[in-house]
Formats: structure tokens, C-alpha cells, sequence
């Protein structure tokens, strides 16, 4: 049975990514080990606080 295709919006945190085919933006399939490196960049950047992420005008 062929997998289903997701976009990224579509995917919820109750999808198996070794089963679905979910792609990135740039095609890329999302598996675990890409979201897991997502989840550390992430986690790395500075924190923006709401202020911080309004245009300045």
C-alpha cells in the first residue's frame, strides 16, 4: 500500500514518519532524524521575545 503524501501543515505530532511520506518545503522527506535536527536548531536559536519580531516602524 503506497503511503500517504502530507505537506508539513498537515502533520500532526500522531503521524509515523517511518510510514508517511511527508516532505519539507525543498522536497526533502521529514523523518525523525531530520526532525529531530529541526528540533535542535531550534532550541539553539536565540530566543525572540513578541516585541522582538514586530517590523520596527
Amino acid at each position: 500500500m503506497k503511503a500517504k503524501r502530507y505537506t508539513v501543515t498537515d502533520a500532526g505530532p500522531d503521524v509515523d514518519l517511518a510510514v508517511e511520506d511527508i516532505r519539507l518545503a525543498d522536497g526533502t522527506r521529514l523523518t525523525n532524524e531530520v526532525a529531530d535536527s529541526l528540533a535542535a536548531e531550534i532550541r539553539r536559536a536565540p530566543f525572540l521575545s513578541r516585541a522582538d519580531s514586530r517590523p520596527a516602524g
